[in-house]
This record gives C-alpha cells, sequence and structure tokens, in this order.
C-alpha cells in the first residue's frame, strides 16, 4: 500500500496541475522523460533494455498511469524524441520486474 502522502508528492513533483493550462505540450515530454531518468537510475540501463520498450512503458504506467496511457503513436514518440536511453533492436522476451 502507497501511502496518500507519497501519491501527493509524486503528483504534485510529476504531474501537471489542472489549474496550469499555460503549459506547452512539450511540458508532458519532459515530465515523462523525467520518470525514465529515475527508471534508469533505479533498474540501469542494461535491465532497461532486456524488458524493451514495451516492458519499460509498462512500468512508467504502473508508476504514473496518466502521463504513460496505452497508445501505439504516443509510445512512438515518446521513444523518438527522448534521449536518455536507446533500445537494442529485436524482440525481447517478457521479464519480471
Amino acid at each position: 500500500m502507497i501511502p496518500a502522502e507519497s501519491i501527493q508528492q509524486f503528483e504534485e513533483r510529476f504531474l501537471q496541475s489542472p489549474t496550469n493550462k499555460t503549459k506547452p505540450s512539450s511540458g508532458i515530454q519532459e515530465q515523462r522523460e523525467a520518470l525514465l531518468k529515475e527508471l534508469i537510475h533505479e533498474y540501469g540501463e542494461e535491465k532497461l533494455d532486456a524488458l524493451g520498450k514495451n516492458g519499460v512503458w509498462e512500468i512508467l504506467q504502473q508508476k504514473a498511469g496518466g502521463l504513460f496511457h496505452r497508445s501505439e503513436s504516443t509510445m512512438k514518440d515518446f521513444y523518438k524524441k527522448q534521449k536518455l536511453i536507446k533500445f537494442s533492436p529485436g524482440r525481447k522476451t517478457k521479464h519480471n520486474h
């Protein structure tokens, strides 16, 4: 169980507030990249590479589903724009994370 305090801190840190509509949509990319950066620090690039883009996306959805909704174009755009990790080509086997 995650304490409500932790969820609130996470939302304040990573999710746009509904009242702040002046941020450009690139702010969402920045927020996503900030979470990816934390994930890289937590798991390491090698493990994330082994999980593949879909596996990493699933973990990111668990951490912040609102930022990482399931859409093929959203996922492709995110990985195309980010420069934090480069995934090896090829299919990945599903790993437990």
